[in-house]
């Protein structure tokens, strides 16, 4: 196994990137370093790969740094999260404080205090990452059949089954063509935006599902506990009544074999403008 450190460098200057990153892999071949240009590009690489260390930028467009940080500390507890940003007020900095960084530095700065704050981050990044990602915990065979079989039922393109986190946990159907982890992550982020919005609206009921129509696809997901959730993709042949039922259905049968992902972290809440950020990019993803 490699004892190289990956990184991931996030933000919308791709001159600040391109610098960053040359400097850090110049200076030290101990890591691996990947960039993403948004924080919902980030996240689709944070679903598939571990990483010890995250540099974002707080103001970015699509996701902010602070929406960033709580989907990392939900997916991936054990992942460093430095935050960048020309912000220095004491209420950004109390703000900074809440969403539990390991480190923050303001703009500008010199590239070589970013190299020692990195070297810093890294002494105390723990060993360890996210079961789901390295196969210490899967879902059993009798659930794989499941979703196969509400696949059939449906008519669905593909189906997903989803920690809260966003992380596909099991899949049926084709997914050819999906950017299936972008579609998670916001997937689940949408359906934790919308139970926060509920329980600030003062519903007290428990939130078991959400619809988005696409173009040409529409997304229904349906709660199975508070660990996990079923995803259908479908198009306008299958009736959205009997995606409905059948969510329902499975998702019983599907609950009680998912004692193991009830270990989950508690679920963080939603800030920032998600809203208009995730329909945009629910619609992009079928362009």
């Amino acid at each position: 196994m490699s004892s190289k450190k990956r990184l991931l460098l996030v933000d919308d200057e791709a001159d600040l990137i391109e610098i960053l990153s040359t400097v850090l892999d110049s200076l030290n071949d101990k890591y691996i370093i990947d960039t993403a240009s948004n924080g919902t590009e980030a996240l689709g690489k944070i679903q598939s790969e571990v990483y010890e260390l995250v540099l974002t930028d707080y103001m970015m467009p699509k996701m902010d740094g602070i929406t960033l940080t709580q989907h990392i500390h939900k997916i991936s507890p054990d992942t460093q999260v430095i935050m960048m940003t020309s912000h220095s007020s004491d209420e950004f900095q109390e703000t900074l404080k809440n969403i539990d960084l390991d480190g923050y530095i303001t703009k500008p700065f010199q590239v070589g205090h970013i190299y020692s704050i990195v070297e810093d981050a890294l002494k105390y990044t723990q060993e360890g990452a996210d079961a789901y990602r390295t196969g210490e915990r899967v879902a059993p065979p009798s659930v794989t059949v499941l979703l196969q079989n509400l696949r059939i039922d449906t008519g669905a393109r593909c189906i997903l089954l989803l920690s809260d986190g966003g992380y596909p946990i099991e899949m049926a159907g084709d997914a050819d063509g999906l950017d299936v982890s972008s579609i998670s992550a916001l997937v689940a982020a949408n359906f934790l935006a919308t139970a926060e919005l509920a329980r600030l609206l003062g519903d007290t009921s428990v939130f078991k599902a959400s619809y988005q129509e696409g173009p040409d696809y529409n997304i229904y997901a349906y709660r199975v506990n508070e660990s996990a959730l079923i995803t259908i993709i479908f198009g306008a042949e299958s009736k959205s009544g009997i995606v409905r039922y059948y969510a329902r259905k499975t998702a019983d049968k599907i609950d009680p074999l998912l004692d193991a992902l009830n270990d989950m972290p508690d679920e963080f809440v939603m800030e920032g403008d998600v809203d208009s950020a995730i329909d945009h990019e629910f619609d992009q993803l079928w362009e």
